[in-house]
């Protein structure tokens, strides 16, 4: 509310407008008394508000409050009495800070608090600092830790828990079964984990694999060399396997080869190599005796060997008979582990050539003849 100035007050020593200026200010003194004290009312108004509206503030139900009872920093059951109408509910986490010193905490979890008194008691766990303090700052909090976690402490540079682990904790061992490597170094964790060590960078170098027992009829795979790809292998080693398809999926029979291009290969036959060599005797009877046939495979063995393809398994074939062969030349024929009987087609082919020098020799006997005795009749 303004307030109306006051006009100039009269002095002595202006004495020719004492009167008029005495007059004056005179005149004007009830209008400012009742100006003033409307102006003090409404203040009073403001004050009274300003403080009510602070008490509301303070006691509006929330989740914080203070309190001045005094109370001696440590754990166990705290009581305190601090606003009414708060809305704490039993169960929260609060801490309880010297409003002086924040240094000062006690940390628990409410376990009574009456609304209409202020009442609150607190079951405190954590503490920090210590003393004896009267004016406290009450407000929620995150729930502690338990005694055994990593953050229960206020000091985190070195949390006594870990600094009096004993060594032998720190150096023991796990089990395998219990998901560690049964071994406190690294070698021994790769021996009793089965796993082979390496030599060279990354992936590169060579790996040493030593594989025992059946493992895909491979007794021994000593070294494979990692050239380029990692199917390249050591040309120097000595490998095994079941079957073979090159160009084609193995076909699974144990011993077969399958190729879907030429296979070429020299067979040693140098003569510095051999003894005892002569002509093999009565080879046109034993290709005689052999002949060709054509002939269907039984369905078992189609079956065994996956079936007909056209290129690799056919049910009507040509060839000879293992039989016939080893009746008439027994060196071309092996039995297998399971009893049947093969023939070396390879080196079957010499009976043939054999058979022609033996039929040449025939036939030059032959002409030999016939000239002579054209010759006689003339």
């Amino acid at each position: 509310m303004p307030i109306t100035s006051l006009p100039t007050p009269p002095s002595r020593t202006d004495a020719a407008n004492f009167n008029a200026r005495a007059d004056a200010f005179l005149g004007a003194l009830p209008t400012f008394a009742t100006e003033a004290n409307a102006l003090a009312t409404e203040v009073n108004g403001y004050v009274v508000s300003a403080s009510s509206s602070a008490a509301t503030a303070v006691n509006a139900p929330g989740t914080s409050a203070t309190s001045t009872t005094s109370l001696a920093i440590g754990t166990g059951s705290k009581s305190l009495t601090v606003q009414t109408g708060k809305s704490f509910v039993i169960g929260q986490w609060v801490t309880i800070t010297s409003t002086a010193s924040p240094a000062n905490w006690m940390h628990g979890q409410i376990t009574a608090y009456t609304s209409g008194t202020g009442a609150l008691v607190v079951n405190v766990g954590l503490t920090g600092g210590g003393g004896t303090v009267a004016a406290w700052t009450i407000g929620l909090s995150a729930p502690s830790q338990s005694s055994s976690a990593l953050l229960s402490t206020n000091i985190y540079s070195d949390p006594s828990w870990l600094s009096s682990l004993a060594a032998s904790k720190l150096d023991g061992t796990v089990a395998i079964a219990s998901g560690g490597t049964g071994a406190s170094d690294a070698a021994t964790a790769r021996t009793n984990l089965d796993i082979p060590s390496r030599s060279g960078v990354g992936a590169s170098g060579t790996w040493g694999i030593s594989i025992n027992g059946n493992a895909a009829n491979a007794n021994t795979a000593t070294t494979a060399t990692v050239a380029g790809t990692a199917n390249a292998l050591n040309p120097s080693g000595g490998y095994q396997t079941g079957s073979l398809g090159i160009g084609a999926a193995a076909s699974g029979v144990t011993g077969e080869i399958r190729a879907t291009g030429d296979i070429t290969a020299y067979f040693a036959s140098d003569a510095r190599l051999k003894e005892n060599v002569r002509p093999i005797d009565g080879a046109l009877s034993a290709v005689l005796a052999i002949g060709g046939k054509v002939f269907d495979w039984r369905d078992a063995h189609v079956a065994a060997r996956g079936g007909e393809d056209g290129f690799f398994v056919r049910k009507t074939d040509f060839g000879v008979i293992a039989q016939d062969v080893e009746r008439a030349f027994p060196l071309a024929v092996c039995t297998r582990p399971n009893g049947h009987l093969a023939v070396d087609y390879a080196k079957l082919t010499t009976l043939a050539f054999q058979a022609i020098v033996e039929l040449k020799a025939e036939l030059d006997a032959m002409r030999g003849s016939l000239d002579a005795s054209g010759a006689v009749g003339e």
